[in-house]
């Protein structure tokens, strides 16, 4: 267990840099092991080290959509941290992670809040970078129930503290979101500048999932102003870059997003082959 628990926390931070495929595909092979390593470390109440597996584990489970299983370890380990001394800082970034799998399955209850506790505690521990990610994470939420003035609030207050620790991961991230609110918002010059920027970031970094995350509300606000041409190689990209990285729920947007440009191109046979892809790996 303390072997895997090292072995995770080296490779979490490459999962969002250049060599993340390497790591990504490193965690897939272990990943009997991680589950072995977890069961053991919560059957026998072993709460810190728990948290600091799941914690550290959360970025896989989102990356390769492994939803379901991330929420149900998460939610085990935090009961088992209940019952012993356990770190703000390390129940912080549990609590995140099972927020945002929650809110990847929309639930929203659960998610708000997961994020809410997640962000008490981070500010009590001065937790910058993980108050930023339960901000964000709220925003999320709020974004989701439609409630955009909410979202930009709790977006602005996630990345003026990204932007203080230097957190261009979570930089990219922000505008991103912002560039949702403000096409929520109809400001469509807004919203594509806010995307743009953020795979500027992205593609310097070399973090496919950023690029690939930016690139599908991209080529689908493409798709809204009738910029069918560039919005084609956008999409495209994007599932090419979600397929490699074995991001199913990614791949299911991208594909959905390629469907909606069939759709509006009058192609209506291939339209549905997408969405069907689509539905099927939701």
């Amino acid at each position: 267990a303390q072997y895997y628990l090292s072995f995770v926390q080296n490779a979490e931070p490459h999962l969002l840099r250049s060599d993340q495929l390497t790591w990504l595909e490193r965690l897939e092979t272990e990943h009997d092991n991680l589950r072995a390593a977890l069961g053991w470390l919560t059957g026998h109440e072993k709460g810190e080290q728990a948290l600091q597996l799941t914690g550290a584990l959360g970025q896989f489970w989102s990356m390769h959509s492994y939803l379901k299983e991330g929420r149900q370890w998460l939610e085990k380990t935090l009961a088992v941290a209940q019952k012993g001394p356990a770190s703000a800082a390390d129940q912080s970034k549990v609590l995140f992670w099972a927020g945002f799998l929650a809110y990847r399955q929309t639930d929203l209850a659960a998610a708000r809040t997961h994020f809410e506790e997640s962000l008490t505690l981070a500010r009590q521990a001065g937790e910058k970078k993980m108050a930023a990610n339960a901000l964000n994470g709220l925003g999320n939420a709020a974004w989701t129930q439609g409630d955009l003035a909410a979202a930009r609030v709790s977006y602005q207050e996630s990345l003026a503290l990204r932007r203080e620790i230097g957190d261009k991961p979570g930089i990219s991230i922000s505008l991103g979101n912002l560039g949702n609110v403000a096409w929520g918002q109809s400001d469509y010059p807004a919203a594509r500048s806010f995307y743009e920027e953020s795979l500027l970031l992205d593609r310097a970094a070399g973090d496919r999932q950023g690029i690939a995350w930016t690139l599908t509300p991209l080529g689908a606000l493409c798709i809204t102003l009738a910029d069918f041409t560039r919005a084609r190689p956008l999409l495209e990209e994007s599932l090419a870059l979600f397929r490699t990285m074995g991001d199913r729920s990614g791949c299911a947007e991208a594909l959905d997003g390629l469907g909606l440009l069939a759709r509006d191109q009058g192609l209506f046979v291939q339209a549905e082959a997408y969405c069907q892809e689509s539905l099927a790996m939701y």
